[in-house]
């Protein structure tokens, strides 16, 4: 398997350490090597790990090229083009893989496995950190709670009420909102101006039983959760079982995302 990463910032620079143990992997920092890589037939797979706002492009050229795809969350910005990448993997029989890393926790594994033999009763997502500033938080940070309640519950919100947004710093640095996955309630409350920097819990009450809790940004070693992530995107690629967040749960998750960005 021959995978390019587009975007080797921050995270594109993570995912490359994680895929270099695992496949042949080109770096794709600049617009000429992207351009090369777009135009090459032996690349198998392309990982998108820029801006929200350039994922669309990216994606859909990579899929025209027909290339598998692993897209960073949320997929893209709107539901419109969402749907086109949906359609273009189908077309092109390619995997579209989006990377919602907390799917991919080993504790959040264990808990949808005994979510699904369970009825669920209520979420609550929590997360205080400072900083992550420079993008949308309901599609930065908000659009990961909704991937993990779209996997635990099966269904998509139904309804959502926005309880809080406050601008400290940028424009909306603390949100609450509630949504509903059929009879499930799902409170996400996230303030990324707080002094706990690594702070994320999951809590799930199911029926007859006690609140299980986790927190997701605590694991050993520090890249087991984007490795299995990892490992699951070359496995989809190759004839794999089709991955949990494959691009229809991404074209939920953005749905989602586009619905409260547009309530206020």
């Amino acid at each position: 398997m021959r995978v390019a990463i587009v975007g080797m910032g921050r995270w594109g620079t993570q995912i490359y350490r994680a895929l270099k143990p695992l496949c042949y992997v080109w770096p794709c920092p600049t617009r000429a090597e992207t351009d090369a890589m777009m135009a090459d037939s032996s690349v198998d797979a392309v990982v998108i790990a820029t801006p929200i706002g350039t994922h669309f492009a990216l994606a859909e050229r990579a899929l025209l090229a027909g290339k598998h795809v692993f897209v960073e969350k949320p997929m893209c910005v709107f539901t419109s083009a969402a749907e086109r990448l949906v359609y273009l993997a189908a077309v092109q029989s390619r995997t579209l893989f989006v990377g919602h890393i907390f799917a991919y926790h080993p504790s959040f594994a264990t808990l949808a496995e005994t979510a699904r033999a369970n009825e669920i009763e209520s979420i609550h997502c929590t997360w205080r950190k400072f900083g992550t500033y420079s993008d949308d938080i309901t599609q930065n940070l908000v659009s990961h709670d909704i991937a993990l309640a779209l996997i635990l519950c099966g269904a998509e919100p139904t309804d959502f009420e926005v309880l809080t947004r406050i601008g400290v710093v940028s424009d909306v640095d603390i949100i609450r909102l509630r949504m509903y996955l059929g009879k499930t309630q799902c409170l996400i409350d996230i303030d990324r101006n707080s002094p706990l920097k690594t702070h994320k819990t999951l809590s799930v009450k199911l029926k007859g039983c006690a609140p299980y809790e986790t927190d997701l940004l605590r694991w050993v070693p520090p890249e087991e959760p984007l490795t299995r992530e990892m490992l699951a995107f070359l496995d989809a690629c190759s004839g794999g079982p089709p991955p949990i967040t494959d691009g229809l749960h991404g074209l939920k998750v953005v749905r989602a995302v586009q619905t409260i960005n547009e309530m206020t």
